[in-house]
């Protein structure tokens, strides 16, 4: 795409702001919840709304624990996953000298 872009559009671009602050309020949890374990590992838990019926409750805990290979809890779990999924990576301008942050 390079070779298609002018030196003076190259100038004219804009990079983007280094940090986007939107007003958006996170999801707040409703109602009190259980802590259910997937497996014998006591670190693989999840947790279900306490306020289900009895029922659903059996029926859900059931499903996750059948399908509890489908869920990772660590990177070591994803191996195959090419990293440029989940890595993160700041917006810097490796131009720009490094300046130390006050305290």
């Amino acid at each position: 795409l390079d070779e298609y872009v002018s030196d003076e559009e190259k100038k004219a671009e804009k990079p983007l702001p280094l940090e986007v602050r939107m007003k958006f309020e996170r999801p707040k949890p409703d109602g009190e919840f259980i802590t259910v374990q997937l497996d014998d590992n006591p670190t693989k838990t999840i947790k279900i709304g306490a306020n289900l019926a009895q029922r659903v409750q059996e029926a859900l805990i059931g499903c996750l624990k059948a399908n509890a290979d489908v869920f990772a809890t660590s990177p070591e779990e994803m191996p195959r996953i090419d990293p440029m999924v989940a890595c993160h990576h700041l917006n810097v301008d490796h131009s720009m000298k490094y300046v130390a942050q006050r305290r």
